[in-house]
């Protein structure tokens, strides 16, 4: 079974079974030809997007400056419509073409390529980040005083070759999103602090009548973010500085001390997946996150960036975010990152400076604050304070104190954390953690 979501195998490997044009007859032949030309020349439109003509991206035309911006963040899609809608109302003599993709890094990696990178793009400083810096599609940004409301923690992380390339405007924390109501009428009366206290309590909601996880492993993007929070709290300090070394290295060795490690880590995260939903392989994140606000289940592993999408699709839900337990309360850990919305702008937009303008304008304090009212994160602009409730515990108590890793997917190659979490989907689906190990070495080292 192949799980790596790539529109090339997905293409080569049904034709083939189906059509079998390699030994088939020659009609049988001719069929499977004229598909796979057909898929050809209609998949890039659905994976890469429509590239925009030089006549509307960046275009000057009656009196107006039309700005692409490009979103990878679908879950803030409404948020970024009204503060597009503000700014144009400001600015009447501009309009700004808001295009949002669910698959972010595959469309403007291809957009790059083909040389039609977005004015304006959201972006998560990676490996393939500075790749895309060092190739010439990304701005420098030092210069134009976007960067001066943004808080020196968020700014030095991704500094390169002492330039700066991405306007960071908010964090993000990761772990587990938990219904507060269930667990009180459950009767589990705190929040877990070991793992062993999670499994208990999941046998808790278990007999309550409680699915007690809810979780999406259709899409590899969210196997692999997965993956990171299950790191956070299951590597002690120096095997998650020498595994993270090696992947960056593509030197993973599961004889390593962090081998034995992983192989706890796969096996914890199988027992979660024996306390969720049915057909976890088929259930994506927006299906996932709209079950678990509908009380389909009690927890949910993700990202503070789902909670526009949560209270959306329940206004009421009283939820609240912890992270996952290591085997002692002193071993857990969680994730963050500064730039879970960041802004760049392409290098050589024909409209930079309308587009360094509105960047500056979503950076400044006002817009800010806004913002972090809507979403919940955490901001990384001077002087916004705003802590969504939801998590303002997780963030108090393990972000500003330090507890916490660096998103480990910083560090990774896009093909890596696609391979990786083919992995995790492989896992949920075999159930064997005697090659886990050996799995993610291959993934990290091999893409």
């Amino acid at each position: 079974m192949i799980f790596l979501r790539s529109w090339r195998l997905i293409i080569r490997k049904p034709i083939r079974k189906k059509y079998n044009f390699i030994s088939g007859g020659m009609k049988m032949k001719k069929r499977g030809i004229a598909i796979l030309a057909i898929l050809c020349m209609v998949l890039p439109v659905f994976a890469w997007g429509k590239k925009k003509s030089d006549a509307t991206k960046g275009a000057k035309t009656g009196g107006k400056t039309t700005i692409e911006f490009f979103n990878g963040k679908v879950e803030i899609s409404a948020i970024l419509k009204d503060l597009i809608a503000e700014y144009e109302k400001e600015n009447p003599n501009i309009s700004i073409e808001l295009n949002t993709s669910s698959d972010s890094a595959t469309v403007l990696s291809s957009r790059m390529a083909s040389d039609d990178t977005p004015d304006v793009f959201t972006n998560w400083p990676n490996s393939t980040f500075f790749e895309q810096v060092d190739s010439g599609y990304i701005m420098d940004l030092s210069s134009t005083g976007i960067m001066d409301n943004i808080q020196d923690s968020a700014r030095n992380q991704w500094r390169h070759n002492g330039k700066e390339y991405a306007a960071t405007i908010s964090f993000n924390c990761s772990g587990i999103w938990y219904n507060k109501d269930m667990f009180v009428k459950a009767g589990i009366g705190h929040t877990p602090t070991t793992w062993n206290e999670l499994i208990d309590d999941c046998k808790i909601l278990q007999k309550a009548g409680y699915t007690p996880f809810v979780t999406s492993a259709k899409q590899t993007d969210i196997t692999d973010r997965q993956l990171q929070v299950f790191l956070a709290s299951t590597l002690p300090k120096a095997q998650y500085d020498s595994f993270e070394a090696d992947t960056s290295r593509k030197t993973v060795d599961p004889r390593k001390a962090y081998g034995a490690r992983l192989k706890i880590m796969g096996q914890k995260m199988l027992q979660l997946v024996s306390y969720s939903q049915e057909d976890t392989l088929g259930t994506d994140q927006d299906s996932a996150t709209a079950n678990f606000a509908n009380g389909k289940g009690a927890m949910m592993i993700g990202g503070s960036w789902l909670l526009a999408s949560i209270t959306s699709a329940n206004p009421s839900i009283n939820v609240s975010m912890m992270p996952i337990p290591g085997d002692t309360a002193a071993e857990t850990n969680t994730c963050a990152y500064p730039g879970d919305m960041s802004l760049c702008i392409a290098a050589h937009s024909k409209v930079q400076k309308e587009a360094v303008a509105f960047v500056k304008w979503m950076t400044s304090k006002t817009i800010a604050e806004q913002f972090a009212k809507r979403e919940g994160n955490p901001s990384c602009i001077k002087g916004v304070t705003y802590v969504a409730p939801q998590f303002a515990d997780l963030y108090a108590n393990y972000v500003t104190t330090g507890k916490y890793i660096l998103n480990p997917d910083c560090n990774w190659f896009t093909s890596q954390q696609r391979a990786v979490g083919a992995v995790i989907q492989q896992l949920y689906y075999e159930k064997n953690t005697d090659s886990f190990a050996s799995n993610m070495a291959d993934a990290f080292n091999n893409n």
